[in-house]
């Protein structure tokens, strides 16, 4: 017999791994000979396959803040998030600029689901928006609201209920749809109340449920939820009400963060694939419409500036420690953090340092008692 080839060794070979393969993977098997109603395994991936793949980078609807998935949007009770979402909603429907200069990259058709709201709370709303000349479109044809009495999405034990499908129903039928806005969590959950979702079994079903949603219509699904009443901790998302099993199943964590009475707040993101990775924005609140002003840090390290920068006006450009701490303080910033600002403040430039626990602006430098010191 004469002897087999290379190729036709290594086609022996490839036919045995087959036949294994087969004996233990009878699903596979099935795929290869044409069952519709066989379902693979997932992929298994070498290494070094999967360095090597060219993935699409990450969608996002609204740059920054939202990109496609699931976001839980958390914030306690009657400081924006509905007005937050709203807006969110009519950016995208309309296909123009969200929290005032934040681009929509992908707009198309939006539902959201006030399921905590009437009718008559929802036409007050936009009249209100409507009267204050906000730009872009109020009423974009492809915003699309359902108040209270849509049926429970996710049903008591954790299975889907008649809610979902009409929202998959919704989707279907919609010619681009782009976002879904779930606004509330609890109402949207059939629960016998909130111990359910400290459940993290349950709650991470929950969440996971949406996202799922997400990734089969490639969109973006907001869930909104509540935080605790409690003081705020170290780290924002820690206050998000239930088990942690809702963070974890969501793709992205929004916590909306405001001084009750107040105009400014803040929007803190951590998730799996934001761009340039965790973030914190800046917010200001005006008559129902969210602003972004930049990286939290940022504004609040040049109010920080401006406060020290007045005390110093207003001791004629000139003024020692122990006063700067004392107006510094009058104005809410902590002690501990006064010389940190002064040193940062010298390093930009802003302020000068003349001689120990002396502080001066740079144009009052050369007037200054400790100038030539």
């Amino acid at each position: 017999m004469e002897a087999e080839t290379m190729k036709e060794m290594e086609e022996k070979v490839k036919t045995a791994r087959e036949r294994e393969a087969d004996k233990h993977a009878p699903h596979l098997k099935a795929v290869k000979d044409g069952d519709k109603d066989a379902k693979p395994h997932p992929k298994i991936w070498k290494a070094s396959e999967l360095l090597a793949e060219d993935f699409p980078p990450a969608k996002y609807i609204v740059e920054k803040v939202l990109p496609q998935g699931a976001t839980l949007l958390a914030g306690k009770s009657k400081i924006g998030k509905s007005w937050l979402s709203l807006g969110l909603a009519r950016a995208v429907a309309s296909g123009g600029i969200a929290l005032g200069n934040l681009r929509v990259e992908s707009p198309g058709d939006v539902l959201y689901l006030a399921l905590e709201d009437g009718p008559r709370r929802m036409q007050n709303r936009m009249k209100h928006l409507l009267s204050l000349d906000v730009p872009g479109d109020l009423l974009p044809e492809r915003l699309d609201i359902s108040c209270a009495g849509w049926p429970h999405v996710i049903t008591r034990n954790g299975k889907l209920g008649k809610g979902y499908d009409q929202i998959r129903e919704w989707l279907d039928a919609a010619p681009a749809p782009r976002l879904v806005i779930v606004d509330v969590l609890q109402a949207a959950v059939e629960t016998s109340g909130i111990g359910d979702l400290n459940d993290y079994g349950f709650a991470s079903g929950c969440l996971s449920h949406f996202t799922r949603l997400a990734d089969e219509y490639e969109i973006s699904v907001i869930v909104v939820h509540h935080t605790n009443k409690r003081d705020a901790t170290a780290d924002v998302f820690d206050a998000i009400l239930g088990s942690t099993g809702l963070i974890g199943a969501a793709d992205q964590a929004l916590v909306l963060t405001r001084q009750r009475g107040g105009d400014g707040g803040a929007l803190h993101a951590a998730g799996r694939d934001l761009v340039g990775g965790d973030f914190e924005l800046a917010l200001n609140f005006d008559r129902g419409v969210w602003i972004n002003k930049g990286d939290l840090e940022e504004v609040e390290q040049s109010s920080r500036f401006q406060t020290i920068l007045e005390i110093l006006r207003t001791n004629d450009g000139t003024a020692d420690r122990r006063d700067i701490v004392a107006g510094a303080v009058a104005e809410g910033i902590s002690e501990n953090h006064v010389d940190k600002i002064l040193y940062d403040m010298q390093k930009a430039g802003k302020i000068i340092k003349p001689s120990r626990g002396k502080y001066t602006l740079p144009d009052n430098n050369t007037h200054s008692p400790w100038g030539n010191e």
